[in-house]
């Protein structure tokens, strides 16, 4: 088992010394930097004893071992002083159904570093079970949405959220009751210029405050409309021929902004396929500080895979991240295990290891940060096992919700763990 008590004793002597004693880490180090300590001590204090050092599973060491990919990231986190949120963009397809996972990652997270709100969505779904947790979602009228299609092979002019929302009748609503969530008090809209007008109401908790602002879409700069009180409900209107891409609900006091983008059936190499131009300018205004890509298993199943085609997608984002947001950090989530049911006898995908073969590389060059789902899960025999325990569906290859919570669960303590060990790190070099 890994010892999480030592590493707690370990910051409490840290903390001690500091604070009781006249030594040199009293001397270099100032109030924030203590506020910084007190902070990790409230990330380390949530993370459970676990029979395995999960932060293993994090590849985020350069392989020269002169620092981390996570450093800046990691930076931020721990900045008792920044302004506004930390914001995480989770891209993935159906293995996030319903906020699968995703959602108990979000939760283990902001109850650590605080929730910013509930993030980016769509502002109407094709579908129910794309809402997220936590959130109400409810629309009316006549609302058109395309989405990023598979395999289609020309380009798409989708936004950040890849769907294109257009209100095509005099009558199109959307309703968000965040009464299950934090209160939020901005939001970032992201829309197409000169394509008609909408008006956003807001009230607070109890009903007796409202706020509205109306916006005639005329140039292409996103609008952030920032309300005098925190709404705990908020509607939109549009007008016919109102082309939306997306609507950040965000706390400006700070928080973690944890938002998950799933559209079924696509695969990394289908990114490409999207408009960069519009993709790239609405990235730069949400301003994410860490993108994580979640894509390989519906590669594994396809007849025409080539790891080329896979890693095309990837290199998409890392070249549109770096144009439109340098410093924010990629996360490959590798492939966990998909079963090949028509082999005999079944067994996983022999390109599920290439992929993540080639995630890890790229990781170990210093291009992004790779976590190994597919040991998570305990590889082909482990996996298999979940499947008995009913945590992974029929189809062997989508978790059940109960495999979704224990996957994120994994993917959470390995995130805090490396965070742990980055900030002693940081509290040794004050000595």
């Amino acid at each position: 088992m890994r010892p999480v008590i030592p590493i707690l004793f370990l910051l409490s002597v840290v903390l001690s010394l500091s604070c009781d004693q006249d030594t040199p880490a009293r001397k270099l180090a100032d109030q924030s930097a203590f506020r910084r300590i007190e902070r990790i001590c409230r990330a380390s204090l949530i993370l459970p004893a676990t029979e395995r050092d999960r932060s293993r599973l994090l590849v985020h060491r350069l392989a020269n071992g002169t620092g981390s990919n996570l450093d800046r990231f990691f930076t931020l986190l721990s900045d008792p002083d920044r302004k506004g949120p930390v914001r995480i963009l989770h891209y993935g397809d159906s293995l996030l159904w319903a906020d699968l996972m995703t959602s108990r990652i979000r939760t283990r997270l902001t109850n650590v570093f605080g929730n910013g709100g509930r993030g980016l969505i769509a502002p109407a779904l094709e579908a129910q079970d794309n809402a997220l947790s936590a959130l109400g979602h409810q629309q009316w009228g006549n609302w058109s949405v395309e989405f990023l299609q598979t395999m289609a092979g020309f380009r798409q002019e989708m936004g950040i959220t890849m769907r294109r929302v257009t209100a095509v009748g005099i009558q199109s609503f959307a309703l968000f009751d965040l009464s299950g969530d934090a209160p939020v008090d901005s939001l970032l809209v992201l829309a197409e210029p000169g394509s008609g007008s909408y008006i956003l109401t807001g009230y607070d908790s109890t009903g007796t405050r409202s706020w509205s602002n109306a916006n005639t879409i005329t140039s292409n700069a996103p609008v952030r409309h920032v309300a005098p009180f925190p709404m705990s409900t908020i509607t939109l209107s549009a007008s016919p021929g109102t082309i939306l891409y997306g609507i950040s609900l965000e706390r400006q006091a700070g928080g973690l902004v944890y938002t998950p983008v799933m559209r079924r059936g696509i695969c990394s190499h289908d990114l490409p396929d999207i408009a960069a131009q519009r993709f790239r300018a609405q990235l730069a205004e949400f301003g994410p500080d860490l993108v994580i890509l979640q894509f390989g298993k519906n590669e594994a199943g396809w007849d025409k895979y080539t790891l080329h085609k896979h890693l095309s997608g990837i290199h998409w984002m890392v070249s549109n991240l770096k144009a439109a947001c340098p410093s924010a950090t990629l996360l490959l989530f590798g492939p966990g295990p998909r079963i090949n049911t028509r082999a005999s006898p079944p067994r996983v995908f022999p390109s599920v290891g290439e992929m993540n073969t080639a995630q890890r590389e790229l990781a170990l060059a210093g291009k992004a940060v790779w976590f190994d789902s597919y040991t998570a899960l305990g590889k082909e025999e482990g996996f298999m096992a979940m499947a008995w325990q009913g945590l992974v569906m029929p189809d062997y290859v989508h978790l059940t919700y109960q495999g979704g919570d224990f996957l994120g669960d994994i993917f959470a303590d390995a995130l805090l763990e490396a965070y742990g060990q980055w900030i002693l790190e940081k509290v040794s070099s004050l000595k």
